[in-house]
């Protein structure tokens, strides 16, 4: 009686334990939504109130999917599963279970025969995994398939659900996300029976079964393809704007309705919705941020990317590690919420934002920068023939004002792109009227000020974090994924210009002993601002204000420039390099910038990848070259002034005469221009910048000195 007692209690205990087991097991997974082709304006409370309400008990932001190539969802996918930017390749989305019958024998044997590796008949097998391999062979910067690998090491697995099939055509993208290394995904069900017949689309998602393999499968990464919209868009000549509309309406509600239901049946440890690629519309509007939702533990608000630094946007690349924090929380963790009770009006504005300055900078600047060429003509024009001073130092100050003007604007919303121009031409005759006024009442000349307002601008924009640089029109696009923070290119060379034309106009008004420590001081800050981590680290930046700032410097003093006094500044370079990279190192790897992590290339012994990546530089600035003639124009300006400046004719040689000191600043801008080139992967914007300031400088004296 007393065995058959401890038996029963037994038994008791066990069934009161294992719901508890089986709820902390069920937590354990993470779950992936791919809903591609869906925009921020398809979320709405009233149709996806799932996903509505995904967004508010969690985060939301915006996601920027850059890759090794075009932007499209399976080069996306693979980036994410790599953490790093990768390309695909033409037949990325034909991946199968390893069971499914291909012209008469298994998709396994097809992929054993290509690979030599024989996968279980529960698994998925990517088929262009080697021709993947061999895309990104060159960068050697890229693991296509890492996050699989990642889990594998871990002891987790993965599983991916859905399809986007088209008749006669697979298209089953969401594999490339989870595989690993070797083209597998652990289990999954990609295949038929994931699609019924449908009346508008031919084929659609099988929701029921989509809800009932959620179910099925236990494994720790578990991904759903929501395929719908992928073939809808395949689709979208085919309709009117106003059907395609309404079918996309009906669709995100049979998705948000299939989601609620998987999300009834388990508790996950976390939950992310990922939209890869606007629609087609959105494409052809150039509207390229897509939302990105994940709900877990401390995640409430807006996201953001740690190492992007930007509230509200997130890179792709950003999201293996998190996936692996959300399984493993003594990993690393990529991404960071921020509280804020407006999250979705504070996402749209963004997006507004961003998307304003991305299509509209291009033709803005081009019918901007003809203007200031014409005024920059005219002001050269009225210098050599020595008439008219007022309207010359007039048009020269317009143009040196353009800079500050449109980083002061940049945080003025505007409704319609065509008020762009006269806010512009507003704002920028305003400062050019103040700041004649303070040259005036400071007696100097208006140049100078206008210089030392620039680089006051930039520093503070810089040090309190104003965010007018990321959102000037002459500023980096943040679309582009090659910088979301600090100081881009195009402001590195107007902060460079601006001190060496500043400090030029400052010693050869009163060459004293106190300017020349300001002119230390102010060298020595835009030297520090070009490197500090924190400030966004622009590592070409910091090199070409090292070496044409000492040059200037060294020049002002009238030491001539030998071997040894190069060597100075070269290792003085290494040194400003060295102190900066211990400093990144000190933050957390998420957090590094380009400077740290190159660093930690090094000191892991990975000098080949930091090879390649030179290799990669290289070939973006040729790309940035190649974009248009005028950069070519550019360039040739900029080699030609470099052999007038240091082989000058008897018109220079006169200036130089009487004013040595405004001839080393011009000197000193063109040896900045060409280090800009050198050491910058888009160094062309920052030279042409640092050449208009010569140009600039040379018009205000050239005819007082003849």
């Amino acid at each position: 009686m007393k065995k058959l007692s401890l038996l029963l209690s037994i038994v008791m205990l066990l069934s009161l334990l294992a719901p508890a087991a089986l709820a902390a097991g069920e937590q354990n997974q993470v779950l992936i939504c791919l809903i591609d082709r869906m925009n921020l304006a398809d979320l709405d409370p009233e149709n996806t109130p799932c996903l509505w309400s995904l967004m508010q008990e969690g985060a939301i932001g915006l996601l920027n999917s850059p890759s090794a190539g075009d932007r499209n969802t399976a080069n996306t996918y693979c980036t994410i599963s790599a953490g790093s930017r990768v390309l695909s390749s033409g037949g990325a989305p034909l991946n199968f279970q390893a069971d499914e019958i291909l012209n008469l024998e298994k998709a396994g044997d097809i992929f054993a025969r290509n690979t030599g590796l024989q996968p279980r008949d529960h698994n998925l097998v990517v088929s262009s995994i080697e021709t993947i391999k061999r895309n990104n062979l060159k960068s050697n910067l890229a693991m296509p398939g890492l996050l699989g690998d990642q889990l594998h090491l871990r002891g987790d697995s993965a599983a991916v659900i859905g399809n986007a099939d088209m008749p006669g055509y697979h298209s089953r993208s969401a594999v490339l996300l989870a595989m690993d290394s070797r083209g597998l995904v652990d289990e999954g069900s990609i295949d038929g029976t994931m699609t019924i017949p449908s009346p508008r689309l031919r084929w659609q998602s099988n929701y029921a079964e989509i809800a009932a393999q959620s179910r099925r499968l236990d494994n720790e990464l578990l991904v759903i393809e929501f395929g719908d919209l992928t073939r809808l868009n395949k689709m979208s000549t085919l309709f009117s704007p106003a059907a395609l509309t309404a079918e996309k309406k009906m669709i995100l509600g049979q998705i948000d309705r299939c989601l609620k239901n998987v999300l009834a049946t388990k508790d996950y440890r976390a939950v992310y919705i990922i939209s890869a690629s606007p629609d087609q519309p959105a494409l052809e509007r150039e509207e390229l941020l897509t939302p990105l939702i994940i709900v877990k533990p401390g995640f409430n608000g807006i996201l953001s990317g740690i190492s992007t630094r930007r509230e509200g946007i997130v890179s792709s690349l950003a999201l293996k590690d998190s996936i692996i924090n959300s399984l493993h929380p003594d990993s690393s963790e990529s991404i960071m919420a921020s509280s804020r009770a407006d999250q979705f009006q504070y996402i749209q504005q963004l997006n507004s934002q961003v998307i304003s300055n991305y299509v509209n900078q291009k033709w803005f600047l081009q019918v901007i920068f003809p203007l200031l060429f014409i005024l920059i003509v005219l002001s050269g024009i009225l210098t050599w023939r020595g008439k008219a001073r007022w309207w010359r130092d007039l048009f020269g100050l317009f143009v040196a004002t353009v800079p500050l003007n449109l980083l002061l604007i940049s945080n003025i919303a505007v409704s319609r792109p065509w008020h762009l121009v006269p806010l512009f031409l507003a704002g920028n005759l305003l400062l050019t009227a103040l700041f004649l006024l303070l040259a005036k009442f400071c007696r100097c000349r208006a140049l100078a000020v206008v210089a030392l307002f620039t680089v006051v601008g930039i520093v503070l924009d810089l040090t309190l974090g104003l965010e007018m640089l990321e959102k000037s029109m002459m500023s980096y696009r943040i679309m582009r994924g090659s910088r979301y923070y600090g100081l881009g290119n195009e402001y590195m060379g107007v902060l460079i210009g601006s001190a060496i034309m500043l400090a030029s106009m400052l010693l050869q008004g009163i060459p004293s002993r106190l300017n020349r420590c300001l002119v230390i001081a102010l060298f020595a800050l835009v030297v520090f601002m070009n490197a500090y981590p924190r400030c966004g680290a622009n590592v070409g930046g910091a090199i070409t204000a090292a070496i044409a700032l000492g040059y200037t410097y060294m020049k002002y003093i009238n030491q001539t420039l030998d071997l040894k006094k190069a060597s100075i500044i070269l290792l003085g370079v290494l040194l400003l390099l060295t102190v900066m990279s211990v400093i990144d190192l000190q933050q957390p790897a998420a957090m590094q910038s380009h400077l740290g992590r190159n660093a930690n290339m090094l000191l892991h012994g990975e000098s080949q990848k930091f090879g390649y990546l030179i290799i990669r530089k290289i070939q973006m600035m040729l790309q940035v070259m190649n974009f248009t003639v005028v950069n070519w124009i550019i360039l040739a300006g900029i080699l030609g002034a470099c052999y007038g400046v240091f082989r000058p004719g008897s018109g220079l040689s006169e200036f130089r005469q009487k004013y040595p000191v405004i001839y080393t600043g011009i000197t000193g801008l063109i040896v900045a221009a060409v280090a800009a080139v050198i050491f910058n992967d888009s160094g062309i914007t920052a030279a042409a910048s640092l050449f208009f300031y010569s140009l600039l400088l040379m018009a205000q004296y050239w005819k007082a000195a003849h």
